[in-house]
């Protein structure tokens, strides 16, 4: 009989260790839900926003684009940007 009240003293040690860590497991399954829905909410939002700011940005950032196959050869800057070797459509005679 005292060996049984050991054994079940044991048991419920064990048997108690086995709940918290199932508790533990459902708060970290309940933990990663919440954090899975709210990327799936915000990552879409975010990207729109940061497409469109990117948009307004990069000329800014970038500058203008060449011009060259518009028909005419611009020579005014300093140094000229179209030339007959960088743009041959505008600049060189046409045989």
């Amino acid at each position: 009989m005292l060996k049984l009240k050991k054994v079940e003293r044991r048991i419920k040690k064990y048997v108690h260790h086995g709940q918290t860590a199932v508790e533990y497991m459902l708060l970290l399954a309940v933990v990663v839900a919440i954090v899975l829905t709210s990327f799936k909410l915000t990552i879409p939002r975010a990207y729109n926003y940061v497409n469109e700011y990117f948009n307004n940005v990069a000329p800014g950032i970038l500058g203008r684009a060449p011009r060259c196959g518009d028909g005419i050869c611009d020579n005014a800057r300093n140094p000229p940007f179209e030339t007959c070797e960088k743009c041959p459509v505008d600049c060189c005679p046409m045989p």
